[in-house]
């Protein structure tokens, strides 16, 4: 079995390809690219994909809320502060959030699928094949 490649956390932050770690996956913030413009992989490769994606994004913000919750408990605020961080918390940092959730479910299905399929140098998941 062959080594998995590694993340590459430089194209993770600035929303690169996983697989040519150039081409941009988001075409603006709100709207992902079918495909990479360099290299030409699917970033849609089957419905319903980025639901797992849901789930990253719940455990990051979940990563980011818990600690300034505790936080504001222990500093004893009101039980209304505590009620609205959650949407505080959402609204500022939440769709960040979701959006490199979608770009590290990216980077770790082609990691996986590169592991699975020992490595290969040419990628089957391309669009228009």
């Amino acid at each position: 079995m062959s080594k998995a490649p590694k993340l590459d956390f430089y194209a993770i932050l600035t929303g690169r390809c996983p697989q040519c770690l150039k081409g941009p996956i988001n075409q603006n913030l709100f709207f992902t690219r079918k495909a990479c413009p360099e290299c030409g992989r699917s970033f849609m490769p089957e419905p319903g994909f980025y639901l797992g994606a849901i789930a990253v994004g719940f455990l990051l913000n979940a990563m980011l809320l818990i600690p300034l919750l505790v936080t504001l408990k222990m500093m004893d605020v009101p039980m209304k502060t505590l009620m609205i961080a959650p949407f505080v918390e959402f609204a500022t940092l939440g769709m960040t959030t979701l959006i490199y959730a979608k770009i590290i479910w990216l980077h770790l299905e082609y990691r996986m699928i590169r592991a699975l399929d020992g490595d290969q140098k040419q990628d089957v998941r391309r669009t228009g094949d």
